[in-house]
């Protein structure tokens, strides 16, 4: 009775793990104390793959991978506590998997039995072995990171921007950068050494630049821990590794380059140094020269008009060729001078291209006929009448290389030729120019020689022909200027072409001006009207004095002389004149300063014209001159009949009467406005405070800034209803826009000359 009761304990117990064990996910195994596979679940006919028939014919050993059985040690361990071990088991198919076995020792009615429940751990050992194979490579990475963060020529800070940007690691470099040691940085904020800590709008940008790229880049100063400043360029990378934010900054040391570059700045005020002193010298040799010069040429053109023999005839008019031709030389050299400062104005006009070649070649004409040489031109039907470009600088090309031809060819022709090479469609218009003669030629090996500077072929030449070697030089770089090329081809003894192409753009034939407006034209040597112009004559050399003394009185004019600025305000304070011929510079008072004083002095509705006379001749000086309340500028040596031309051009001036009386419809615009707004007033002041900051800001070369400032210049000029004053602000808005500085501050001393005679009429009338 009590076996029976026993066995059906066990029996029950044994349907109860039979329950558990099917419906479990692991494997459940149940052995002999010998190993034999008693019974298996589901799970393990489904790992396995086995039936269960074929399950219960196999042994524990059979189904591990290496086939080997428990050891006795095993057998007890599993039979007091269990034991747990991770080992390789095999399919039906061969295949292997890692699993976890859980081994327990069962006695049942004195038999030992063992419970294996049996994990298939294959994801968690690919997790296990991904997790090591990152482990490995990250701590491969780290090594590396770690060798080339301290090794790296840059020092490198890592600042953790989540702790409010604290120091987490720095490298050597950084340390010896610093002067600091580690852990004397480590935990602090970059803020310990830098030298604008205290600018916040400085570490908003910083911030905003990661934000916004993730990089920011700089220059800035770093204060060491012995207090020693040095510059540093700054990179600062943001990134995020493991949800945390981090900024590593990179820092170079530029002491090195910042003396290189002191050294620069240095080299390169000393070089404009240089050049602000050759252009002076050459200004003030360009005066030293042509003064005298003015003299010899202007007492030549009054012997002339003498009577003379023919030998006195000859010689004087050999004399005054030779005075020509050194004149010709010193604006070869300034041109020259000028262009290699970058300071020769290139001014796109409309202009009548058949007009500019005749008149050009009219001045070879008696040269060429000396020699026995036809001179004579074709252009191209196709190229229009009228084109956009630089008449003055291709004259000045023309000029040079038809001299040239016509100096070194004995016999034969000069032709110059301009044909259209670009499509007949196209608004660009290229033009190829050749010059051709049939002179001497030039040898392949000389060519070279061609368009540099005090370059000449060889001394014969230079003996028989002259010259100072700076022409072809001068046309090659005035044709770059206006953006062509120019080159040469010749044989030697046969004659030579010189060759330069241009583009134009389509020009506008001008709209003639109403009668009304034209400039009467002077006719020289006739007789003097009624009433002799009265001339106030200001000049403090005493030949040029003399010469320009019988000039003008042989025209008939009436004429007062002074040495300097005082003596002209003296003259002018008694007596009213028709003219004032100003020299520019002269003792006591200069030119300029003397004709602002003489604006002063004038009332509204008066305008002496002035002439100004010098011997300036650089880039810029005329602009200055009128900006400064002159009418014209005529250079020395002085033409007598230019002079005579001027003279009778300005007396009758339309231009400059029309500029005046526009000054006075400006001023009653600012009358009336004045009667409407009080602010018409603090806005001329406004104006007056513009063009003085726009001055202060090219003194410094501060060009970009002068752009919204000329804007500025408009608006007022709006407000005021200054019409012509608006337009000139807007032409010198749009230079400077377009980087055209030059052609800006032309625009600029038009504007302050217009607005100071408009100032000085509005002051009188209040």
């Amino acid at each position: 009775m009590i076996m029976q009761e026993e066995k059906t304990n066990s029996e029950e117990e044994l349907k109860r793990y039979r329950l558990l064990a099917e419906n479990a996910r692991d494997i459940f195994l149940f052995s002999s104390a010998t190993g034999q596979i008693l019974e298996a679940n589901k799970a393990a006919i489904k790992f396995y793959g086995y039936s269960r028939e074929e399950l219960l014919t196999k042994s524990i050993s059979d189904l591990q991978a290496e086939g080997k059985m428990y050891t006795q040690r095993e057998i007890n361990e599993a039979l007091k506590d269990g034991i747990v071990f991770e080992t390789q088991h095999c399919r039906k198919d061969g295949s292997t998997f890692p699993v976890e076995v859980s081994v327990q020792g069962l006695n049942i009615n004195g038999e030992q039995f063992f419970l294996g429940v049996v994990r298939d751990i294959t994801e968690r050992k690919k997790v296990e072995y991904e997790l090591q194979q990152s482990k490995a490579k990250y701590k491969y990475l780290f090594e590396k990171f770690k060798s080339v963060f301290n090794n790296v020529r840059d020092g490198m800070v890592l600042l953790n921007k989540d702790e409010g940007l604290k120091i987490v690691e720095v490298n050597d470099e950084a340390c010896r950068l610093l002067e600091y040691t580690r852990e004397e940085l480590l935990g602090k904020s970059p803020t310990f050494f830098e030298k604008n800590k205290k600018d916040q709008r400085r570490l908003d940008l910083i911030d905003e630049a990661l934000g916004k790229y993730g990089i920011y880049e700089s220059e800035e100063t770093h204060i060491t821990k012995n207090g020693r400043e040095i510059p540093l360029e700054i990179k600062i990378r943001r990134f995020t590794l493991n949800n945390r934010c981090y900024e590593l900054t990179t820092m170079r040391d530029i002491s090195e380059r910042k003396r290189h570059e002191k050294k620069y700045i240095r080299a390169k005020e000393q070089a404009e140094a240089a050049n602000r002193a050759k252009s002076e010298f050459l200004a003030n040799i360009s005066h030293e020269i042509r003064t005298p010069l003015n003299g010899i040429i202007g007492m030549i053109d009054l012997t002339l008009e003498t009577g003379l023999t023919a030998e006195q005839q000859s010689n004087l008019e050999t004399a005054k060729l030779c005075a020509d031709s050194l004149l010709s030389i010193i604006s070869d050299i300034l041109d020259f001078s000028k262009m290699e400062a970058g300071k020769l104005a290139i001014e796109n006009l409309n202009f009548n291209l058949k007009e500019l070649v005749e008149q050009t070649l009219k001045i070879h004409i008696p040269n060429a006929n000396k020699k026995g040489l036809s001179i004579n031109y074709y252009i191209d039907p196709n190229i229009p009448e009228y084109l956009i470009g630089a008449p003055n600088r291709i004259r000045q090309v023309l000029n040079n290389l038809l001299d040239n031809a016509v100096k070194f060819c004995d016999q034969g022709k000069v032709d110059l030729e301009i044909k259209k090479i670009s499509p007949k469609n196209s608004e660009c218009h290229k033009l190829l120019f050749a010059v051709k003669d049939t002179g001497i030629g030039i040898a392949s090996e000389e060519k070279d020689k061609l368009f540099k500077s005090f370059s000449q072929l060889d001394g014969s030449i230079t003996r028989r022909f002259g010259g100072t070697g700076l022409g072809l030089a001068i046309c090659k770089k005035l044709v770059e200027l206006m953006g062509g090329s120019i080159w040469v081809e010749s044989i030697k003894g046969k004659g030579s072409t010189f060759n330069f192409i241009l583009k134009f753009k389509t020009g506008a034939q001008p709209q003639p001006k109403p009668k009304s407006e034209f400039v009467p034209t002077p006719v020289l040597n006739k007789t003097v009207p009624p009433k002799p112009l009265s001339i106030l004559l200001a000049e403090d050399y005493a030949m040029n004095r003399l010469v320009l003394d019988r000039m003008l009185t042989n025209k008939g004019y009436k004429v007062d002389v002074a040495e300097n600025g005082i003596e002209v305000l003296e003259l002018y304070g008694r007596k009213e004149y028709d003219l004032i011929l100003m020299d520019i510079q002269m003792p006591i008072m200069d030119g300029i300063e003397t004709t602002k004083r003489l604006r002063q002095i004038e009332g509204p509705g008066k305008h002496t014209p002035i002439i100004a006379i010098t011997a300036y001749a650089l880039q810029g000086d005329k602009e200055r001159f009128l900006a400064m309340g002159m009418d014209d500028c005529i250079a020395k040596p002085i033409d007598m009949f230019r002079l005579y031309e001027k003279i009778e051009q300005m007396v009758n001036n339309i231009e400059v009467r029309e500029r005046h009386e526009q000054a006075l419809a400006n001023k009653k615009v600012l009358v009336n406005k004045k009667t409407e707004n009080a602010n018409s007033v603090s806005e001329m002041a406004e104006i007056d405070k513009c063009l003085q900051e726009v001055r202060s800001l090219i003194r410094k070369k501060h060009f970009i800034a002068v752009e919204p400032l000329a804007h500025r210049l408009k608006r007022l000029c709006h407000n005021l209803e200054l019409d012509e004053l608006k337009h000139r602000a807007f032409k010198i808005e749009l230079s400077f826009r377009r980087n055209d500085i030059e052609k800006g501050q032309d625009y600029l001393a038009k504007f302050e000359e217009e607005f100071e005679l408009l100032r000085k009429l509005f002051l009188l009338e209040k």
